[in-house]
Order: C-alpha cells, then structure tokens, then sequence
C-alpha cells in the first residue's frame, strides 16, 4: 500500500497529470513567497542598475510600478488557467500550438531560460567569493566559478525532493531576501536624503532623443522582464488550492513585489555611478553602501536565498519538460538541464549580454502569454476538453496538423515579426515611432492576440480549432470530465 501510495505522490508532483482540488498543496502565502522569490532575487537588482542609466529615481519609479504591474496582469491570467485547470500550463499550449509545435516552443524557450538561473548562480558565486576574501581568502576566477556552480547545485539537491521540500526552502530563504531589501532601503537612506536622490542624474542621460523614448525604452526592459518569467510558472499555479490565492498571490510576487525591488536596484545602481562604480553586480553595491558588517551579512542572506529561487526554478522547468516525454524520469530531465544551467553559467554570456538576453526573451515570452489568455479565455470561452489536452480514449483533436495547430504557430510568428520590427533588441533602438507608444513587447502580443481572434470568427477555422464541438464536450471544470 506504501509503494502504492508513493507512486500516486511520484505521478501527481513529479508528473504531468492534473491535480484535484485534494492534491493541491500551495497556499495564497506559499505562492506569494515562490513568486516573491523570483520577484527579489538578485536579478532584479540586475534590471534595476540597468534601468538607473537611463532614467532618474522618481521616473524610475512611475515607470517601472506601472510597466512592471501591467505586464504582470497578463502573466497572472495565463497563470489562472493551471490554477483553474491543475495542469501544467504547458500542457494547456497543446490546444494553442498543437502537442508537437508546443514541444519545439517549450525547448527554445527553455534554453533561454536557464540564462536567469545562470546569472543568479553568478551573484552566489560573486557573494561567496567576496565573503572569503573579507576573511582574508582570496579566490581566483575560476573558484569563482566553481562557488557559482555550487549554486546550481544546491537548486537542483532541493528541487529534486519535489514541491514540498521547495516550499520550505522558499519560507526559509526568501524572507532573507525581503530582509536584504530592508537593509538596503536603510543603508540608503540613513547616507542620503530624498532631495540628494532626486537630483542624482543617471550616466546615460540623453543617449535616446526625447525623454518619452528614454521612458518608453524602460517600460520595454520592464515589461520584457516580466514576460520573460513565463516558461518558469508552468507548474507551480496547478498546485495552489483556490483561484482566489493564486491570483492574488501572483499578482502580490510577481507584480507589487517585483516592481519594489527592481527600484530598489535602481536605486542603489544610481548612487553607485555617482560615486564612480560601474557595476551590475549587485554585491559590488552592498559592500560600498553598508560597510564590512552589514555588507557581509547582505551577501551571507543573499547567497542562502539564491538558493531556493534556483530551487524553484528547476523544479517547474524540469516538471514541465515532461510534456515532451512523460515516461521520462524527473531526475532524467533535472539532470540534463542541470548540466545545461552549469554551462551557461560557466559561459557567463546571459549576464554579460544581458538586455540582448532580455530582449529575446521578451520576443517569444510576450507573444506567447497573450496567446495563452486570447485562447482560453476569449476564443474558448475558458472551455477545454482535458481529454484532448492528454490524448484520453484516443482523442487526437489538439493534434491539427501533423502536430500542428497552424493558426497558434502563424499568430505567434507574425507577433514575432511584430517584435523585430518595431524594436531593434541588440542595439536597444526603436525602429518604428510607433515603439514610443506601445512598446514592442506590448505590441507583439497585442498583434499576436488579434491575428488569432480575428481567424477564430472563420467558420472553417473555428471547425479547425475544435471550436464547434458539443458543449458537453468541453468542461470548465476538469474534476468532471476526468469521473466521466
């Protein structure tokens, strides 16, 4: 009865099934933390030294809380649908791609993605190492990288113990986090008065022709930015008990929290370029603000709660490559990105690039995420046959083409498209006035969503998209369908 029992735990958290109202696990506070672990970790200090160049402290501010919190309505509604559902949100993009075009997107996507996780075993591995040195140990560049790996590593330990052990992680580490954050705000304001920061001009100023196109280019780095944490929610809503939690849990994280932190890293970066230290490492900042003592222990409680965000990371990533291969092992799939993780952060290229790294992410993330909402709840209603997600009985309908669902595939492109020519992501210029209006990351999910709303109303496309089926067909809640 033991072994049966942890092979039914095996399958529902370590799998792709959907999960039932009773196997759910997270709480509004355990999705708040996950999220809010992603939302303060030290890339976000990283965007927001980057957004400092550009634009002063109270313009920081608007934009980023604005920018920041818009995009982050889009990623919560995508999110809702694995809350709603207790799948896998990628297993959802079969019905928007077909099950082999979501494959080929969730493996492009992915590899990107692991570049967040490569930069945040870097600023673990740039803390440790300024740790031992205050200490009197001086580590060369290559034990600096082998501190980093050690980050990989210890994500990966937990991740691989499943969503419980994740969840005491995060309520461990990421209050050291928050607890980081505090101690900046402090360190800031017990040297320099708000007066003193507003007059503080950013290195860069200038560098666009009008102050709309300076803005409008940090709303864009913002709300790419938020995009770009897409492909990592894919397994955690399906484990939150009620809409209600996940939906302001999420919101909480990954929009009010992390547009906090990300001025919090602008301003920090700004004052550090006023004082001649140009630098996106966010230790290099702790350690100038606050001194010996209280610089340590900022980047001791960094290092620890790096930690549990690649923890968190890893265990969504990987839970949601099994939607290529389901009979995969877990620890199969955890292996073979985990080496992956450890290339890209021996590399270093996704934080030495980082708003080229930014920006393709943006590209794909955007146009994807408003697919998933035009989808769901717009074109279907938020009616699904989960039978036709998970090929049940032999039900092929979200197979279209060959695997294809052509509709999804050419409305993805075409915002792509969309992207690329309005927005210039390696030289960070607009190519189009109409960038200081929309953005391109806004844009090309606007255009994305559209493309396919506007094919929907077709009588022969709605048949092709299973759209005309019988309603008892499709059902709003799985629980029903899956007694049938």
């Amino acid at each position: 009865m033991s072994n049966q029992m942890d092979q039914v735990d095996n399958d529902v958290y370590f799998g792709i099934i959907p999960l039932m109202r009773k196997d759910k696990i997270y709480s509004f506070w355990d999705i708040f933390l996950i999220t809010s672990g992603f939302a303060i970790a030290t890339w976000c200090y990283v965007q927001g030294g980057y957004c400092a160049t550009l634009l002063g402290i109270k313009s920081v501010i608007l934009n980023t809380f604005f920018s920041i919190t818009l995009a982050a309505l889009f990623v919560v509604a995508a999110a809702l649908v694995a809350t709603r559902l207790g799948t896998d949100l990628w297993v959802y993009q079969r019905a928007v791609y077909g099950h082999i075009g979501v494959n080929i997107f969730l493996i492009v996507l992915f590899t990107a993605a692991w570049g967040w996780y490569s930069i945040n075993a870097q600023v673990f591995g740039s803390s440790m190492s300024k740790l031992l040195a205050a200490f009197g140990v001086n580590v060369s560049p290559s034990v600096v990288t082998l501190l980093s790996l050690l980050c990989v590593a210890g994500g990966f330990y937990i991740a691989i113990k499943g969503p419980i052990a994740v969840r005491i992680a995060t309520w461990i580490m990421v209050p050291s986090l928050f607890l980081v954050g505090l101690v900046i705000v402090i360190m800031v304001f017990t040297q320099y008065s708000w007066p003193e920061l507003l007059a503080m001009k950013p290195i860069n100023a200038g560098l666009y022709n009008t102050p709309r196109e300076t803005f409008m280019m940090i709303a864009e780095w913002n709300i790419a930015f938020v995009f770009a944490w897409f492909p990592s929610l894919g397994a955690l809503p399906r484990l939150v008990k009620t809409e209600r939690e996940g939906y302001w849990g999420t919101i909480a994280g990954f929009g009010i929290v992390m547009a906090l932190f990300i001025c919090i890293g602008a301003i920090t970066g700004l004052i550090m370029s006023q004082s001649g230290i140009l630098s996106s490492d966010p230790t290099d900042w702790l350690i100038a603000l606050g001194g010996a003592k209280l610089g340590l222990i900022a980047l001791f409680l960094i290092g620890v709660a790096n930690i549990s965000t690649a923890a968190a990371g890893t265990y969504t990533l990987c839970l949601s490559t099994k939607i290529i291969k389901p009979e995969i092992s877990y620890l199969k799939v955890a292996a073979i990105w985990g080496i992956w993780c450890c290339i890209l952060t021996i590399w270093g290229g996704a934080w030495t690039y980082y708003p080229v790294f930014l920006a393709l992410m943006g590209v794909t993330a955007a146009p994807g995420v408003g697919l998933i909402v035009m989808d769901y709840f717009i074109v279907r209603k938020s009616k699904i046959s989960m039978k036709s997600l998970y090929r049940v009985d032999g039900d092929n309908s979200f197979v279209y083409t060959r695997g294809f669902n052509l509709v999804g595939v050419t409305s993805l492109i075409i915002g792509i498209a969309v992207y690329f020519l309005v927005y210039d992501p390696v030289n960070a210029v607009a190519r189009l006035p109409i960038f200081n209006y929309t953005t391109a990351a806004l844009l090309s999910a606007a255009v994305a969503m559209l493309t396919y709303y506007v094919a929907s109303k077709i009588p022969a496309v709605r048949k092709y998209l299973k759209l005309e089926r019988d309603e008892e067909q499709q059902v709003v809640n799985p629980e029903l369908e899956l007694e049938v």
